[in-house]
């Protein structure tokens, strides 16, 4: 069977080995969005800086490697603020970046605990997506995660960007909910790892919606547990809590590809039945008709090197 390729709309791959992007590979993931984030907080804007050098060079490289289409997104994580004269040099280099196409979305930033720091880091950088017409990728935390969601929505407001060019990310079901009431056309982003979302309540969240309109599944892998082919193994699940695959199809591929913008080329074909093993010979008769023969002297027919037409 082909293995229906999917895409992860949040990872931090650079944290991983090798052997997760192989594997997450083999599970159908073509392509991933690589967002910044440093497990410690920066001293000064260097480290940022450098921190994007790599994903735009080595990491860039090593996805292509394995297959696999790089789409990276820079900016300051909530947890990864500089001394507040660094902030600006490290998005002076984000938009130059930006300016050489070589970022496809502002990310990871967003607000942890609320701070006025966060708030300010957090408006600047909607304001360049904003003026720069690219995608933002919005944390919410796991601690208060409601109450963030609402400053962060008003932060949103503030700077003027369109809600369409806005994922808010590691949403909760209920909070899904909430978003769909609000009547904004904001993407909304599911992360399935521990302490997180599971399958099940996805297939819930579908159940009740009715839909998977402007939803996506990412895994957040990282430096702490988390599964590089979580979005795979979700289609799996959700296939089996009975989701029609063409459903989980949209969810797990063509919806990251609808708000990144993305070719076809990334989704090389969509889902296949799996090719049968030719029937046996005497179930090729039917009732009241005898098997055709080949005519005397005529040449046997080879079998195609592709295998029996379906």
């Amino acid at each position: 069977m082909t293995v229906q390729p999917r895409i992860d709309p949040h990872t931090h791959t650079f944290l991983r080995g090798d052997e997760d992007l192989s594997a997450m590979r083999s599970s159908g993931v073509c392509a991933a969005v690589v967002c910044a984030f440093l497990p410690v907080t920066p001293s000064a804007s260097s480290s940022l800086l450098d921190l994007f050098t790599w994903l735009d060079t080595v990491e860039r490289e090593r996805l292509v490697k394995h297959d696999i289409e790089p789409i990276i997104a820079l900016g300051i994580h909530p947890r990864c603020i500089p001394p507040v004269e660094d902030v600006e040099p490290v998005l002076d280099r984000v938009r130059e970046l930006i300016d050489r196409k070589r970022v496809g979305a502002i990310g990871e930033i967003g607000l942890e605990t609320g701070s006025n720091a966060e708030k300010g880091v957090l408006l600047r950088q909607l304001e360049l997506a904003r003026e720069l017409q690219l995608l933002a990728i919005v944390h919410t935390p796991r601690a208060n995660k409601s109450d963030r969601l609402s400053e962060t929505l008003e932060l949103i407001d503030r700077a003027g960007i369109a809600s369409s060019k806005i994922i808010l990310d590691h949403l909760t079901p209920e909070l899904v909910a909430a978003l769909d009431s609000d009547g904004r056309d904001f993407w909304m982003g599911l992360t399935v790892q521990s302490g997180k979302t599971r399958p099940e309540e996805i297939a819930a969240l579908i159940q009740s919606r009715g839909s998977v309109h402007r939803l996506l599944v990412s895994s957040d892998v990282s430096h702490q547990p988390s599964d590089p082919c979580a979005v795979a193994w979700t289609a799996q699940r959700l296939e089996a809590l009975g989701v029609d695959p063409t459903v989980i199809d949209r969810l797990t591929s063509f919806n990251a590809m609808e708000a990144l913008q993305m070719t076809r080329r990334s989704i090389p074909r969509t889902r296949e039945p799996p090719r049968r093993a030719a029937p046996p010979r005497s179930i090729h008769r039917r009732r009241g008709r005898r098997a055709s023969r080949p005519a005397a002297g005529a040449r046997p027919r080879r079998p195609s090197p592709l295998g029996p037409r379906l």
